[in-house]
């Protein structure tokens, strides 16, 4: 078991998700990014989406999605890990 640190780029996390290839997502409520790490638990990198990023998916085509806790907006993340807005509230997908 490897149990993610601070020293691992991330200090509160809250949701995760696995991508097909074994990517790991991981939000940090704290730092209000979302964490990335390759199958073996090595941190590749962070990003950004909105403000409080309370809820993470991947659907079956890899895309990531995450939830913005504070504002409701779903954001799609788009190749290069760009937030775009895919809903502002239920039913009103952009």
């Amino acid at each position: 078991m490897h149990v993610l640190s601070v020293t691992d780029g991330i200090s509160a996390p809250f949701r995760l998700d696995i991508q097909s290839n074994g990517t790991i997502y991981v939000t940090d409520v704290v730092q209000n990014n979302i964490v990335k790490y390759d199958k073996a638990f090595n941190l590749i990198g962070s990003f950004t989406a909105g403000t409080n990023p309370g809820a993470i998916a991947i659907n079956s085509n890899d895309e990531v999605f995450v939830g913005d806790a504070k504002t409701g907006i779903i954001y799609k993340m788009d190749a290069g890990e760009n937030p775009v807005v895919f809903s502002t509230r239920i039913n009103e997908a952009m």
